[in-house]
């Protein structure tokens, strides 16, 4: 068999997989897209007034400024999150103190812990819903738009155009071809299909 049919073979049979697999799996007969191990960070903000998003903004600046230093050193998701809890009471202090400095009514709730997360697009990461280990904090009623982004590995960068996490800008080089960035993709497969898919 040759290479291209065998990658053909290999095709087919996923998508035949994928095919059979996800009406199970929408009913409940499969498990859910896994839940990649990242650490996540959220923050709500009081309302939607322009000037409680602004709020929420500073809030987010103020604490990436306490943990990216240290994240930096961190390799895995478990040290990752011990830097942030061995920090939750500065982060409390930063947090207090924006509030504060910006004369804000309300107060603010901050948390590390299982997080529900709907299906979220960070440039070219796709994650699936589930729940997520994160850092929340809640501004005041927390009835605004949240700001999330994924703490470990870093994926905080800001777009504040649309106020999304998204990779960090390329540097410049010179003039090229565009070609379509590749789609990364957090999903599941039975270990006896990538098993026998691997055969092939």
């Amino acid at each position: 068999m040759t290479g291209s049919a065998r990658w053909a073979v290999r095709l087919g049979a996923l998508g035949l997989a994928l095919a059979v697999w996800a009406p199970g799996a929408a009913a409940g007969a499969a498990p859910a897209a896994r839940v990649p191990d990242v650490l996540r960070f959220r923050v709500i903000a009081n309302s939607d007034s322009p000037w409680d998003q602004a709020v929420k903004n500073a809030v987010r600046d103020a604490v990436l400024a306490r943990l990216d230093p240290a994240l930096a050193r961190v390799r895995t998701t478990a040290a990752a999150e011990r830097v942030v809890r061995s920090r939750l009471a500065s982060i409390r202090t930063a947090v207090d103190a924006v509030l504060r400095t910006d004369g804000a009514p309300y107060g603010a709730t901050v948390r590390l812990g299982p997080t529900l997360f709907p299906p979220k697009a960070y440039g070219t990461w796709l994650l699936p819903g589930g729940d997520y280990e994160a850092l929340v904090i809640r501004l005041g009623r927390g009835a605004g738009h949240n700001w999330w982004c994924v703490l470990f590995p870093t994926l905080c960068f800001v777009d504040m155009g649309s106020g999304l996490a998204v990779p960090p800008p390329a540097p410049r080089r010179p003039a090229a071809r565009p070609r379509p960035a590749p789609v990364r993709v957090f999903w599941w497969l039975p270990d006896w299909l990538i098993g026998w898919l691997a055969r092939l």
